[in-house]
């Protein structure tokens, strides 16, 4: 599943976004079945480059005691005890998995794990940490989410094609629109639909899974680069301009 990111950097004047991400499998995760987060650390000051990472995991709902996992100790013992919490390197730079069970890792029900809130950390707080991130558990409701692309913000050059993927948890009917405007639909559990953008500025792309009377949605900006205006010409200075003969 794509998650909002947890922190963005935004340089208006050169158009660049860098945005923390994380994914899980499966896409709409249960309680009480193996669950794998992969994140990518890339670009994060702290904790780009680390070798050894480590997850903090806590219960930031519908839990009135221990809401920490067990394995949340800090620094981590040398003796092996938190292997279970270690991330392992996927082989791709700065990413990471690890694989659980909510209800072993935790150590309560099905019942309390509605969401599980978690960050990357070294050994040692002051070697490092990343942002909270947020699961949301599935309890068997409707959920839609975009998979393609992987993050909620996107920016493309004109005239690059895009394709937009969504997965709902049940089978549905599912809609994706462009800037509110329907451009695909079918019935099942996803949807796909592939367009080149033309015009710069931002491209909103929606998705809505209907099953009876409940619908759910979710959504992508994609943002298009202007053509760059050609070099000042040497010698052009801002403003007005004198020929030599004159």
């Amino acid at each position: 599943m794509k998650y909002v990111l947890s922190f963005l950097l935004l340089f208006v004047g050169s158009q660049f976004i860098y945005a923390q991400s994380f994914s899980t499998d499966p896409a709409f995760p249960t309680a009480d079945a193996p669950l794998s987060i992969t994140i990518d650390l890339t670009g994060d000051s702290d904790m780009e480059d680390e070798t050894d990472v480590w997850i903090w995991a806590f219960l930031p709902e519908n839990c009135s005691t221990n809401c920490d996992a067990p394995t949340n100790i800090n620094p981590v013992p040398n003796d092996g005890s938190l292997d279970e919490a270690k991330f392992s390197p996927t082989g791709n730079p700065n990413e990471f998995t690890i694989t659980f069970t909510p209800t072993d890792f935790f150590n309560k029900p099905a019942e309390e794990i509605t969401k599980i809130g978690f960050l990357a950390k070294a050994s040692d707080w002051p070697l490092g940490q990343t942002q909270d991130f947020e699961i949301d558990i599935s309890m068997g409701e409707l959920a839609v989410s975009i998979s393609s692309p992987s993050e909620p913000f996107l920016f493309i050059d004109l005239n690059e094609s895009v394709t937009i993927t969504a997965n709902a948890s049940t089978a549905s009917s599912l809609t994706i629109f462009q800037n509110g405007s329907p451009v695909a639909s079918n019935s099942g559990s996803s949807v796909t639909f592939s367009t080149t953008i033309s015009t710069s500025g931002t491209t909103t792309f929606s998705v809505s899974a209907t099953s009876g009377s409940t619908t759910v949605t979710d959504e992508v900006q994609i943002i298009v680069r202007a053509e760059n205006l050609a070099a000042r010409p040497s010698g052009i200075i801002p403003g007005i301009n004198y020929s030599a003969n004159t």
